[in-house]
């Protein structure tokens, strides 16, 4: 919820309007680097990557938490994509790794049997590029069928 908390001020540009929000927000209980680091993961789910020519990605002065952005930003394009239409049409991710192939399957469940999460999985297509660049994988979708009435938990 956090990420997308620049909605309240205005849906465009609404990942530039959360870092601001984060980092002007007195976050209590974190050092100014994770508040800097909060910030700028909220500012890329979106839509560009962190670039070294955008003022708040070199506000992050530690290498440390400029990887910290680098990994935890496509981590959570991927999150935001599976969670398109914010109904928890999601229930479960499997992943299977085959290191091999350098390949990542992403097994999903949705939460009712009738949904094929169309727009989860199209949004997941979009978003998967910059996740497969930074971690050298290619990340493969699989929507897993849900048994009616069967336990998902």
């Amino acid at each position: 919820m956090l990420h997308n908390c620049g909605h309240f001020v205005n849906h465009s540009a609404h990942h530039k309007h959360s870092y601001y929000l984060i980092r002007n927000g007195d976050l209590l209980g974190y050092t100014e680097a994770e508040i800097e680091t909060i910030a700028n993961l909220a500012r890329y789910h979106r839509k560009s990557n962190p670039k070294k020519k955008h003022e708040t990605y070199r506000n992050i002065t530690s290498k440390k938490y400029r990887r910290v952005v680098d990994q935890l930003h496509t981590i959570l394009k991927i999150a935001a994509a599976l969670d398109r239409r914010q109904i928890g049409a999601v229930d479960q991710i499997q992943c299977e790794f085959i290191p091999d192939q350098s390949t990542l399957f992403l097994r999903v469940r949705s939460s009712h049997p009738q949904d094929d999460c169309a727009i989860e999985l199209w949004s997941l297509n979009l978003k998967k590029d910059s996740f497969e660049s930074e971690f050298n994988l290619k990340l493969i979708p699989v929507l897993e069928c849900s048994l009616v009435g069967s336990e998902s938990k």
